[in-house]
């Protein structure tokens, strides 16, 4: 299998936090450009619409990813002889697949400028495809966009893909972590057999292993919202949140010791290097947390409130832009259309020319002396 170095993944769509600022700050200037274009052919002199900033955009972005995972977890049941029993719609790593879709999508292209309700769809619709999970067209549209048209999606589709340059792999933080887990696991079992450890240790373990998993999994959907999986790898996002879940439930206790597991693991390490890799760790931390904390910001009242009145600026920012947009495309098709047709017609007076030429050679050729043989007539 690829490493997450050598995939584009790795190479193109992990950023450090100045180069996001200013790629999308680029956007913003793109947009309002737009906007103040757009207002100008329609005659607009004075108004109060206003592209949103980058604050502002984050927050709408963040509110459709949270949508996104909502839809991802929403409860089905399997079997309809055991109803009690619920699994998520569609699976974790297809959740992840269509948030990085989603977030890549819209470092390139301003949230004004595409409906990203609908795009969550297009994200998720192309994520089932990508990881081989059964996500439908008609399940998408008649369960959550009943008006949406499936030409409509299956264009977004292929702007989708264009956007991302067809680089689809995403490597995900869940992988990482259960794989940090197992291995966590089969140490520690190491080390009680060494000490010869009780069967109650045993159990203990278990049940702190069990935690482990559990919290370390919503941790994680916490820390695909935001900017965090664009920061991070995933390794290095799966092993924060193990450390921080750990230290949750008092420094990794229940007898699976998380801290001497990773002095072990990482004992190859330089003393300046351990020391970089705890502060990177400890950046992730921050991140994680901050992104659990705007989750739960955004379900309060105020913040629904702020979300409806930003998504009415971003709705007629979007009407006007798009109109203008297309405008210019219809003008633009226009154009090369006019181009195409004079220059057929450019050609088609070309051959005719070059046919006049052959003809009257051939002509000329009937009546030409050198070419001509006469019959010689005796006498």
């Amino acid at each position: 299998m690829q490493s997450f170095e050598r995939s584009t993944h790795g190479r193109n769509w992990i950023f450090t936090e100045p180069q996001l600022a200013e790629l999308r700050h680029k956007l913003y200037e793109q947009t309002a450009e737009k906007l103040k274009s757009a207002e100008a052919e329609k005659g607009i002199t004075t108004s109060n619409l206003t592209v949103l900033t980058a604050d502002e955009e984050k927050l709408l972005r963040e509110y459709y990813e949270c949508k996104l995972q909502e839809i991802c977890q929403e409860p089905v049941c399997p079997d309809q002889k055991h109803p009690a029993i619920t699994v998520p719609k569609y699976t974790q790593r297809a959740m992840c697949t269509a948030l990085s879709y989603f977030k890549r999508f819209f470092l390139k292209v301003s949230i004004v400028e595409e409906n990203p309700r609908h795009m969550i769809f297009a994200a998720l619709f192309l994520a089932g495809k990508v990881e081989e999970e059964k996500i439908t067209l008609d399940d998408l549209l008649s369960s959550y966009a009943p008006k949406l048209k499936p030409e409509t999606l299956l264009a977004l589709e292929k702007r989708l893909l264009e956007t991302l340059s067809f680089q689809l792999v995403v490597f995900s933080p869940f992988r990482a972590l259960v794989g940090f887990l197992c291995d966590l696991q089969t140490w520690s079992r190491a080390q009680a057999d060494k000490l010869s450890a009780a069967a109650a240790d045993k159990k203990a373990e278990e049940a702190e292993m069990q935690r482990l998993q559990i919290e370390g999994m919503a941790a994680v959907r916490d820390a695909l919202v935001g900017d965090v999986p664009m920061l991070y790898s995933p390794q290095q996002i799966a092993l924060a949140v193990l450390r921080r879940v750990a230290k949750r439930g008092g420094g990794g206790g229940g007898g699976v010791p998380v801290d001497a597991w990773l002095r072990d693991r990482f004992a190859f390490l330089h003393e300046g290097d351990v020391g970089t890799l705890d502060s990177q760790l400890h950046a992730v931390e921050e991140q994680v947390e901050r992104a659990r904390l705007s989750k739960l910001e955004a379900s309060s009242e105020s913040a629904k409130k702020h979300l409806e009145l930003l998504e009415e600026r971003r709705r007629a920012v979007f009407k006007l832009v798009k109109a203008h947009s297309a405008a210019l495309d219809s003008r633009q098709q226009a154009a090369e259309g006019a181009e195409a047709v004079a220059k057929f017609h450019a050609e088609i007076k070309e051959a005719e020319r070059t046919e006049a030429r052959v003809t009257g050679i051939g002509a000329g050729a009937d009546d030409g002396a050198p070419f001509k043989l006469h019959k010689r007539i005796r006498t």
